[in-house]
């Protein structure tokens, strides 16, 4: 016996936050206001200290490039994308 999706749903979505689920996730809880209990295996970090303040892609590129400065470092294309890819993954 099914019982149909209501905002008093709630959903337990194991591994996977990335890609197909989370956008399935994103799009059920938009339509339902349903509810969704996440359990994943990678552990969970703060935004390094560079990044706390840089909200959206642009401003953490912007946010990496001068990181790498004051170190000292030349802020190639590379790292600072390495930078920026690695808090995005993490704020997923």
């Amino acid at each position: 016996m099914s019982q149909p999706i209501t905002s008093s749903s709630v959903f337990v979505v194991s591994g996977g936050a990335r890609g197909i689920t989370a956008y399935c996730v994103e799009v059920m809880a938009e339509y339902y206001k349903c509810k969704f209990i996440l359990m994943g295996r990678s552990e969970l970090h703060p935004d390094p200290e560079w990044a706390q303040s840089a909200p959206d892609e642009a401003s953490l590129k912007t946010a990496a490039m001068n990181t790498l400065k004051a170190q000292g470092e030349k802020p190639t294309p590379t790292a600072v994308q390495n930078m920026t890819r690695a808090v995005l993954a993490s704020r997923e």
